[in-house]
């Protein structure tokens, strides 16, 4: 079987929100690499990456907020289960 993780990107408030969870990065996403990759589908607001206060090393996942949510509807159905790293999100 193969461990790698699954990224998945999800929302509070589906089809409201313009908020999107993104799970199962590699820890050495850079918070760059991603705004390149969600921002042509829109100007974004807010992205973090959260970090392992001991080490500050990626836990993994990330918000991101544009501006609006029809980009954020965008983003989520094209880059859903999408690879970034080798790794599926």
């Amino acid at each position: 079987s193969n461990n790698s993780k699954t990224t998945n990107i999800s929302n509070d408030q589906p089809d409201l929100s313009p908020a999107l969870y993104i799970s199962g990065l590699e820890w050495w996403t850079k918070d760059q690499e991603l705004e390149k990759i969600f921002s042509e589908f829109g100007k974004i607001v807010t992205l973090k990456i959260f970090e392992n206060e001991n080490n500050g090393k990626s836990k993994g996942y990330a918000f991101i907020e544009f501006q609006n949510q029809d980009s954020a509807q965008q983003a989520k159905s094209k880059l859903d289960r999408k690879s970034i790293n080798g790794k599926e999100m």
